[in-house]
């Protein structure tokens, strides 16, 4: 079979004459022109880049692989590339704006878009890396992507929906209900466009939900095969306290022993003997436990200086000078209250910090404070809090490079 994939370079260029003709004729903004003539050739560099991406995982399953073309379109030999013209549109990606899913088959070349071909590509390769019967692809708006599997699993078949929501496994004894299940586009999201409007109009025999990412499950199905999943067992990890750390741990690892996860959910193969025993197999070693001991221990500590820091800077700060009426050096606030000072008294000139004070009122109704006990301003202690937190900063980042030394994925 030969695979062409067209360049919308021609698409995309007649698009810019028709808004540069609208430019022209006052009904759109000028801008309009500019954004457009700076984003076509962006878009046409992804949907060259998927397509290159995709010829090279599929060059992995097919050496015999023969690639030429230019930039108007790139032409796929694939010999070993056996599709019956019933199933083609089985593999056909779904892109929810209508803008690259036309195709048509000339004898045995089929001609498509680039971003559609690159969807093709991508489902024959998922054929040959997870041996299931069919795969597809659906995009809402170049964002949001599903993959559909259907596999063969002796007299049943497992209609697979997968993507970053959640993933389920419909299992049915015919072949044509888990077609209608495959090609149904049925996940219920919120604005998901038109296609939401696709009920399920059959019923599965067995429904298996993923409450995981789906990587992860294809992840599990490429190393156990689809079958396994029947004897798994799940378990909600979000029951047991894990530390921040643990949680990164585990993150990072994404395989705990023969579990599979991704921090909160898990799915494990048929010969895990017990949960609670795989976890403990797996979790962090006791260093990592130490070493998680210790910075819990720094950022308590951070913790209080930050509050202590706090306590002192709000303490009053006044400025001293030498009172005209009596001669004795008193103080002012920023407010404008005057602060006494008991001896010793400060230096003119000098910004205190009030330790201990009273407000009082004057005999005249004034606001003022006598204060007892000063330090000068900024406080001392300020500076050997900032000392101990550069210590603990520099203690913690140690920490954590010992930390991802042993949580490397």
């Amino acid at each position: 079979m030969k695979i062409v994939a067209v360049s919308a370079l021609q698409q995309f260029t007649s698009l810019l004459e028709k808004i540069s003709k609208l430019v022209d004729a006052g009904v759109m903004h000028p801008v309009s022109y500019v954004l457009a003539r700076e984003q076509i050739p962006i878009s046409l560099s992804i949907h060259r880049s998927r397509l290159i991406s995709k010829i090279k995982e599929l060059s992995r399953y097919a050496p015999d692989l023969k690639i030429y073309g230019d930039e108007e379109e790139v032409v796929l030999d694939v010999p070993s590339l056996l599709i019956s013209q019933d199933e083609l549109k089985y593999f056909m990606g779904l892109e929810t704006l209508g803008m690259y899913n036309d195709y048509r088959l000339e004898g045995d070349v089929l001609v498509l878009s680039e971003y559609n071909a690159s969807l093709f590509l991508n489902a024959i390769v998922n054929v040959y890396r997870y041996k299931c019967r069919y795969s597809r692809g659906v995009v809402f708006d170049d964002e949001a992507f599903k993959e559909h599997y259907l596999f063969q699993v002796g007299d049943e078949y497992f209609v697979l929906k997968t993507g970053d929501g959640g993933s389920w496994l419909n299992i049915y004894s015919s072949l044509n209900d888990a077609i209608q299940d495959y090609m149904t586009v049925d996940y219920g999201w919120e604005g998901w466009s038109p296609l939401q409007a696709q009920p399920l109009k059959v019923t599965p025999k067995r429904t298996i939900k993923f409450p995981v990412f789906s990587d992860l499950i294809l992840d599990f199905i490429e190393k156990y095969g689809v079958e396994r999943i029947l004897k798994a067992k799940y378990e909600d990890l979000r029951k047991y306290k894990f530390s921040r750390f643990t949680e990164k741990f585990i993150e990072k690892k994404r395989y705990i022993g023969e579990w599979i996860c991704d921090c909160f959910n898990a799915i494990a193969p048929e010969d895990a003997e017990d949960f609670q025993q795989a976890l403990t197999k797996c979790l962090p070693s006791k260093l990592i436990a130490k070493l998680e001991e210790e910075k819990r221990r720094i950022e308590e500590e951070k913790n209080r200086i930050y509050e202590e820091e706090k306590k002192l800077n709000e303490l009053p700060v006044a400025y001293c000078f030498r009172s005209v009426s009596t001669g004795d050096i008193i103080g002012r606030l920023d407010d404008g209250v005057i602060v006494l000072f008991n001896d010793p008294k400060p230096e003119w000139g000098w910004h205190v910090v009030l330790l201990e004070y009273q407000e009082r009122t004057s005999q005249k109704g004034k606001k003022y404070i006598k204060c007892f006990k000063w330090v000068k301003h900024p406080h001392p202690r300020l500076a050997e809090l900032k000392k101990r937190y550069e210590e603990l900063r520099m203690e913690e980042k140690r920490l954590d490079e010992e930390l991802e030394k042993h949580i490397k994925p």
